[in-house]
């Protein structure tokens, strides 16, 4: 809860916890997570798998990036799908700018 910390894949260590100051854009959490509830419930009715996630995360001051990945397989029929997309949200006043990238992979 509030820390954050680094690892090391290859030695497999992790750096000391440090606590992170006061969300500076505490202010947003509102927003945050209005996106968060709306991806939540757009996966729960578009992505049948649950080897599916979203998220939404705040990047600066006006500024949302909401990551949705799936991931569909069947081994026995030598397949397998992922899609990962990922869009970002500026907000200026009553106006907001999208724009995305979408990865498919099959």
């Amino acid at each position: 809860d509030g820390s954050v910390f680094s690892v090391d894949h290859l030695t497999l260590s992790t750096n000391e916890a440090a606590t992170l100051p006061s969300n500076e854009y505490e202010a947003n959490e509102v927003m945050r997570g209005a996106l968060q509830n709306a991806v939540n419930s757009y996966i729960s009715t578009n992505y049948p798998s649950e080897q599916s996630a979203g998220g939404a995360f705040t990047k600066d001051e006006n500024t949302y990036v909401v990551v949705v990945t799936g991931e569909k397989t069947s081994l026995k029929n030598f397949w397998s799908g992922r899609w990962t997309s990922t869009w970002n949200l500026a907000v200026s006043g009553s106006t907001a700018n999208i724009s995305g990238d979408i990865k498919v992979r099959f």
